[in-house]
């Protein structure tokens, strides 16, 4: 085999392996999600004990989330925070920022889960 018929051998090789790895690898062509997603439920019995600044959640929406990373951070000031500890949030939130992505973005990335009915 003449050195020309070699690298045109190892070029098809390496074009084949890249066509195997995109497949193996596209995002796309999976079938089957195998993660199932569980979404966590409080009652507001449960949201009522997390009261303190240690240890701060709130309602808005239907959403539980867990404020007490964010209470030194609210452009408001703690107390706009502290004074949703353990309550239903909704009422001074949406007064506050209904409408407004920015706020909603920020408070999504506290949630963790949904308020029982």
């Amino acid at each position: 085999m003449s050195l020309k018929n070699k690298i045109g051998v190892a070029v098809v090789v390496v074009i084949l392996l890249g066509a195997v790895l995109i497949v193996v690898k596209s995002p796309t062509l999976s079938t089957t999600d195998t993660k199932t997603s569980t979404t966590k439920t409080y009652s507001m019995t449960e949201v009522a004990k997390h009261k303190s600044p240690s240890d701060c959640w709130t309602t808005v929406n239907g959403n539980v989330y867990n404020l007490t990373a964010f209470i030194s951070k609210h452009p408001g000031g703690d107390k706009a925070i502290l004074f949703l500890c353990g309550k239903d949030g909704t009422t001074f939130f949406n007064g506050q920022h209904g409408g407004q992505a920015r706020p909603a973005s920020e408070l999504a990335g506290f949630e963790i889960g949904k308020l029982s009915q």
